[in-house]
């Protein structure tokens, strides 16, 4: 064997051990590249790896509209159960009270026809953030000192925070639309409110919050549209308070009003123009 075949055979096998790892490489999948390429350009098949599953959807998707559950009571006795001062001490619901529930369940049916919702009690709540496929869990009801009781004599009282923290668990935000509830939990109404106007807020929270990202939604994004919501409702009373006015459903009391003031403003111009024909008949 001759000096020139010995180098050529050198040369060969040093070529092969170098070169032989990238010829072997597009069995795995992946594909080749050069020196010069960047890592962004390595084009890496996807079936190599496991993808890693964001957390929330290992649950399942999200629906984009919140569930809606309204803790109210059918009769007396669930009337005095929820909103009692004391548990212990279970107060008789006036006739005008029973009128009130009853038309806000008959509000509710108009109001939410459209709207994922229901009556609930402690049952149903918990199935909805365990199971429901809601982001959002909006709940209506009173609160004792920050604590939510349910019409069925069977389910104990649940504190707000404690909802909250179950939904935090299953990656879901529970909202109270309760007096004061933002004392007790991340995102609740900060003052103190009707039960007309927990149903106003609720449907505001509804359409806004149902044109949202549900995978992407944050607990700053619901502090926000509760606030919004909150100072909208102020401008709709005003509204209605005109609207009314318009129709003449509050024209008794503003003629009252209209009358006393009229009267005032003509009895000085009467002590400063007593020569005004009109202020002197």
């Amino acid at each position: 064997m001759t000096i020139r075949f010995k180098a050529a055979l050198a040369l060969i096998t040093v070529f092969s051990i170098f070169v032989s790892p990238y010829l072997t490489w597009p069995q795995f999948g992946f594909a080749k590249a050069s020196c010069e390429k960047s890592i962004e350009e390595i084009i890496v098949p996807k079936e190599v790896f496991t993808e890693t599953v964001p957390l929330h959807k290992t649950i399942k998707e999200f629906s984009q509209k919140p569930e809606i559950m309204f803790f109210l009571p059918e009769n007396s006795e669930q009337f005095s159960r929820i909103f009692s001062k004391f548990s212990d001490k279970p107060e008789k619901p006036s006739r005008a009270d029973m009128d009130e529930i009853r038309n806000m369940h008959q509000k509710i049916a108009t109001m939410f026809a459209d709207s994922k919702h229901s009556l609930a009690g402690r049952a149903q709540l918990l199935d909805q953030i365990k199971n429901g496929n809601s982001r959002v869990i909006l709940g209506i009801n009173h609160n004792a000192n920050g604590e939510f009781r349910f019409k069925d004599p069977n389910e104990s009282p649940m504190k707000i925070n404690e909802i909250e923290q179950v939904a935090l668990e299953y990656k879901k935000y529970f909202i109270a639309i309760s007096c004061d509830a933002d004392k007790y939990t991340s995102v609740g109404v900060s003052r103190k409110i009707s039960l007309d106007e927990a149903l106003r807020i609720a449907k505001y929270l509804d359409h806004h919050i149902s044109s949202m990202n549900p995978q992407t939604l944050n607990i700053n994004d619901l502090k926000k549209i509760m606030t919004q919501a909150e100072s909208s409702l102020h401008v709709k009373f005003i509204m209605d308070i005109s609207e009314k006015t318009l129709r003449g459903e509050l024209g008794g009391l503003i003629q009252i009003v209209g009358i006393t003031l009229v009267g005032t403003v003509m009895q000085n111009n009467k002590s400063d123009n007593k020569d005004n024909p009109i202020t002197n008949k």
